[in-house]
């Protein structure tokens, strides 16, 4: 079985990044491997005497226990600025105090620091850490609405369909598509939406890796997490997954899970759609009506269009957050324009001081800069008829 992915722990040269204090003192919390590896922790430790091949070698090990291996994955994919943040958040959260001395540490460090200091009572701090990440994140979500309006029969999943349903998902990655287990499905309910991040091993591939002059190969297995939100008031299916084979199952999956139903959303009608383009841009991006949207311009239109024999166009604004020029009827598009195929907007919500992208494909598909975003933008695009809505 391959390895997973721990990327800045699969060197020496990377472990060597590490603070060595933070890095014995994390590792001894798994005295089992320590001793199956035969590695003795130095005291103190040291960049100079600590054992970085042996620990090079055990971590990248097939044989170490998978909690092991996601927390190497989580503090690689935590060791960044908004991933330190998102960990003090969900530490406040749970009264976790983080006032540690992170002098020459860096944010990686930090992360295994914190998992140190939430242990015993919490150890997937670090993960719904990375959950809250991954909703703040850049995504291009495909939308799948209801076949017929059944939004009165959603029921909010208990532990036991959530724990239904990562086991039949563990078995569809580990059995019919021979990725390994692990599969995992993360909750997160809110007023509006209802979240469930998956994760789940990768296909494998071999890495290169130079060290001491040779270069070795290692076959790895990444992890993924998709990202399935069900929208409780529009009643309609958004997914992002690493791979598009992935949609019929969520949506067969998570239809049954929430309805009791086996096939409740659609995966032909597509609901997105940029007409309201044809019409008054200032019309279109006035904002007013939308808590929490503060500014909203129209930067970049790929069309279709007689006038130039029926190919596609694409108009830009001349400066990135700057409203495309418009015409006297304060229109973007040419009059014999035929179709849109996509469409960017720049925005910036209350509080906000920098602008933020969207962009809008004619279809079923919406790219989102930043997910936590998604429902005060989700609120405009419904008014101004960019997605079709048929709970009105």
């Amino acid at each position: 079985m391959a390895g997973r992915i721990k990327g800045c722990f699969e060197t020496v040269e990377k472990l060597r990044c590490h603070n060595p204090i933070v890095l014995c003192e994390f590792l001894e919390h798994f005295p089992a491997v320590l001793k199956k590896f035969n590695i003795v922790m130095p005291k103190p430790a040291s960049h100079e005497i600590m054992p970085y091949g042996a620990i090079r070698d055990a971590l990248m090990s097939p044989e170490i226990p998978d909690d092991l291996v996601v927390l190497l994955i989580l503090i690689g994919k935590l060791g960044n600025e908004q991933g330190w943040t998102e960990i003090e958040h969900e530490a406040g959260m749970r009264g976790i105090n983080m006032a540690f001395d992170k002098n020459d540490m860096s944010y990686s460090d930090r992360a295994a620091k914190a998992w140190i200091l939430a242990q015993p009572g919490n150890p997937d701090i670090l993960e719904e850490s990375f959950a809250r990440a991954r909703i703040y994140s850049r995504s291009s979500y495909t939308y799948y609405p209801m076949y017929r309006d059944i939004r009165a029969k959603f029921k909010k999943p208990d532990n036991n369909a959530v724990a239904e349903l990562e086991a039949s998902l563990d078995n569809y990655f580990r059995v019919d598509e021979a990725l390994g287990a692990g599969a995992k499905v993360l909750v997160y309910d809110y007023d509006a939406e209802i979240w469930f991040l998956i994760r789940h091993p990768g296909v494998v591939r071999r890495q290169g890796v130079y060290e001491h002059g040779r270069v070795k190969t290692l076959p790895l297995t990444p992890e993924h997490y998709d990202a399935v939100v069900y929208h409780k008031k529009y009643g309609d299916l958004r997914i992002n997954s690493h791979r598009k084979k992935e949609h019929l199952r969520y949506r067969i999956a998570f239809g049954h899970m929430l309805f009791a139903e086996s096939n409740v959303f659609d995966n032909i009608r597509k609901i997105v759609h940029l007409r309201p383009l044809f019409g008054d841009c200032l019309a279109v991006c006035d904002h007013r009506d939308i808590p929490g949207l503060k500014t909203l311009l129209v930067t970049e239109v790929c069309f279709t269009s007689g006038l130039f024999n029926h190919r596609r166009v694409t108009w830009s604004s001349t400066t990135e957050n700057a409203m495309l020029p418009l015409d006297a009827d304060h229109r973007a598009l040419p009059t014999d324009a035929e179709s849109v195929i996509y469409a960017k907007f720049r925005y910036q919500l209350t509080g906000d001081t920098e602008f933020k992208g969207m962009t809008v494909h004619a279809g079923k598909a919406l790219n989102y800069e930043r997910d936590g975003d998604s429902c005060v933008l989700e609120d405009w695009l419904r008014e101004r008829k960019f997605i079709e809505d048929n709970s009105r």
